[in-house]
């Protein structure tokens, strides 16, 4: 029996490495710190470009004292189609406490609470990658806005790549 288990961890874990070294280039990942003085970004959010649909996953942290709720907004390409979700976890470890997402809005944002946001955009035509293929154009991004008065909380660039991003 103990000889089974070790060899479904085995696989479990090679599996897991080999597919860590892999970047599907119709997804990426970016995470921040979202707060009132314009957040800040660990590493832009950088796709391959060619693809359809891409999926992308932004999580972050609150930082203080910022207290309220924040509008999500793909801002400078108008030519991108999109939808986002907040996953809702299976155990809720945060004691029944959980940023919400309705409509695109991020409700219930305090001082060291973290979110997750999934988010499916969507080429409408070819011009998407042309507008936000170059690194200096960071005109084109997710960005988070605080409803009550529009103040950006964090901006995330959406960079389109050619070639394989590691």
């Amino acid at each position: 029996m103990p000889t089974k288990a070790v060899l479904a961890f085995l696989a479990a874990a090679s599996l897991s490495l080999l597919a860590a070294v892999h970047h599907f280039g119709d997804s990426g990942h970016a995470a921040g710190i979202l707060s009132d003085c314009g957040g800040k970004l660990r590493h832009d959010l950088q796709l391959s470009s060619g693809w359809n649909r891409y999926v992308v996953l932004i999580t972050g942290k609150v930082a203080s004292p910022y207290r309220g709720s924040a509008r999500i907004t793909v801002e400078g390409n108008q030519t991108l189609a999109w939808k986002a979700w907040s996953p809702v976890p299976l155990i809720d470890l945060q004691g029944g406490y959980r940023v919400t997402l309705r409509d695109a809005v991020l409700e219930g944002l305090e001082p060291d609470k973290r979110f997750a946001v999934w988010m499916v955009l969507e080429r409408r035509n070819n011009d998407t990658e042309a507008r936000c293929s170059s690194q200096e154009n960071r005109s084109c991004g997710v960005v988070f806005r605080d409803t009550a008065n529009g103040r950006c909380l964090l901006k995330v660039p959406l960079l389109f790549t050619s070639g394989e991003i590691h």
